[in-house]
């Protein structure tokens, strides 16, 4: 029995055989596909959302001395655009970093994150707009 020996681009060092097979294609760069209809979509909509970001910083100016500008768009984003925006928040936080955690921590105990936030988002949209105009 030969002891053990480096092995260099597949080929035998120190007597012991090569572990590529003869009729193994060579390693060499191949050639990339890529699907243009999906990369133009891509490109297209990293585009539109990059001008409108451009626009949407030159479109209304606030004061940003008042926290509640940094932190809440100065209150006039509404309730549609709000919904939105605190629900990727919370089910995107809720799928990828909270419930896995839970679920690791606790069990099966973990799931009840998730029947919770389906059904507190809506109910808390129902009455949420009532304290936004009050607060």
């Amino acid at each position: 029995m030969e002891g053990p020996a480096t092995l260099v681009a597949g080929r035998q060092v120190a007597g012991i055989p090569r572990l590529i097979t003869a009729n193994a294609a060579p390693l060499t760069k191949t050639a990339v596909n890529v699907d243009v209809p999906a990369a133009t979509i891509f490109a297209a909509l990293f585009a539109l959302v990059t001008l409108l970001g451009f626009f949407s910083a030159r479109w209304r100016a606030g004061d940003l001395t008042k926290l509640d500008e940094w932190a809440l768009g100065g209150r006039r984003f509404g309730a549609t655009v709000s919904w939105f925006l605190i629900g990727g928040d919370v089910f995107t936080a809720s799928a990828l970093v909270a419930v896995p955690a839970a679920v690791f921590g606790t069990g099966a105990a973990g799931f009840f994150a998730v029947p919770f936030t389906i059904l507190a988002y809506p109910i808390m949209f129902a009455f949420m707009p009532r304290l936004w105009s009050v607060a």
